[in-house]
């Protein structure tokens, strides 16, 4: 069995064998969470909802950061909460 890589890597879009916005559940897949991990350590967490893919980390790894990953936008939060997700406007 192959091991899952990283596809692309272009204009900080990071594209990856699973897109997000196309099939939420693979968030789910042990093998796709080791590859979210892998790609940002010290990660304690991953969830998302829909709109952006949220990275648990104590601190924010140092930027450049990706646009995309997966499909979706990264949103770096020390906790999951409301207090640490983005405000939609609009």
């Amino acid at each position: 069995m192959a091991s899952q890589t990283i596809t692309t890597v272009t204009s900080m879009l990071i594209t990856l064998p699973f897109d997000l916005r196309t099939d939420p559940g693979a968030l789910n897949d042990p093998k796709n969470r080791e590859l979210l991990y892998k790609l940002f350590p010290g990660t304690a967490g991953l969830a998302m909802d829909g709109k952006f893919l949220y990275i648990i980390q104590a601190e924010a790894p140092p930027k450049p950061w990706p646009k995309s990953v997966a499909g979706l936008p990264l949103y770096f939060a020390p906790q999951i909460g409301p207090q640490h997700t983005p405000a939609l406007f609009g």
